[in-house]
């Protein structure tokens, strides 16, 4: 018989329009994560509602419109004992480690205001120190260091450590490898591969880097100025992408730990529901597109001319980066 908590949801986002004065960071963007389902990877240029959406989903931003859900809990009409326990289910990953730890503390103290704002007792919170630090390849003595003292990479692990002191279901990553240099990259995705199988705690990606999405996560979800213009299994999107965005995304990815070069970031635009937000971009673009919005479709990608899903005739700089088996 199955677990019918195996199948609970984590995350539900529901049509959510995310503003600053007129311009519009989110437009009713949907997104679920199912404990067991796997990853998710958010991904887009700078200007697509990345972050923002991060943001909305840890309840830092709140929506103009719409709901977000963590495990059926209404993050923003939440209060009390309902806003505490759904803040315990998620927990941040920042980009830069440094910016994310109090210069004043020392990692111990660190984490113990972690544990115990998930009501670790206290006596149980000098073990669970060394644990955490243990889960994340640093040595105990680190917990008398202040962040000042540690590498760009330990500094890393200590925000992840503190991220797990809460035991979450959801991982929020924003941007999680980007501040680091290439072999502490590896080695920072390999450690959160690891945690998530170890301790089935799901992640929600927040990437520049879409070949990042291939290491961590099953599924993507691409934004291009606050809309969701494509989504679907990580492999089938990233392999043979529908929409011109997604395709543009993927070949100027040059290798596995590079980020995406420049490609003009769009800054939030004012709200245009006149015709697809990438047609002033697209070769493809016709009078429909300037003038009737895509909606997603099946498979989920919103383009009035999608491209044909065929493996191209020699493989992409992408593709050699990806194991032979598709894993």
């Amino acid at each position: 018989m199955s677990d019918p908590a195996a199948s609970d949801p984590i995350l539900t986002v529901s049509d959510v329009t995310l503003a600053y004065g007129d311009n519009v960071a989110l437009n009713n963007v949907s997104l679920s994560l199912r404990r067991g389902e796997g990853s998710v990877a958010i991904v887009g240029e700078s200007g697509s509602g990345k972050t923002s959406l991060a943001r909305a989903v840890l309840g830092l931003l709140p929506p103009r419109h719409g709901t977000i859900e963590v495990g059926g809990i209404d993050i923003n009409q939440s209060r009390g004992r309902a806003a505490r326990t759904w803040r315990r289910r998620i927990q941040p990953v920042f980009q830069d480690g440094q910016e994310a730890l109090d210069p004043r503390r020392t990692v111990g103290s660190t984490l113990t205001e972690a544990l115990r704002m998930a009501d670790t007792p206290r006596q149980r919170c000098g073990d669970r120190i060394e644990e955490l630090l243990t889960e994340v390849d640093l040595p105990a003595e680190l917990a008398r260091r202040r962040p000042h003292e540690l590498s760009g990479g330990q500094r890393q692990r200590v925000a992840i450590a503190r991220a797990l002191a809460a035991s979450p279901d959801l991982l929020v990553l924003d941007e999680p490898t980007s501040a680091l240099d290439v072999t502490v990259q590896a080695r920072i995705v390999a450690l959160l591969e690891r945690v998530a199988e170890a301790q089935q705690i799901q992640l929600l990606l927040i990437t520049h880097n879409i070949a990042l999405a291939q290491v961590l996560t099953n599924r993507v979800v691409v934004l291009f100025r606050g809309n969701e213009v494509e989504s679907g299994p990580t492999a089938d999107i990233l392999r043979m992408p529908r929409h011109p965005y997604t395709h543009r995304l993927v070949s100027s990815t040059p290798r596995m730990w590079a980020p995406l070069p420049s490609l003009s970031p769009s800054a939030p635009a004012a709200a245009d529901t006149a015709g697809c937000s990438y047609r002033s971009r697209c070769d493809r673009a016709d009078p429909a597109c300037h003038s009737v919005p895509p909606l997603l479709g099946s498979p989920a990608v919103a383009c009035h001319h999608p491209l044909v899903q065929r493996p191209p005739a020699q493989p992409t700089r992408f593709e050699q980066a990806l194991p032979a088996n598709g894993a």
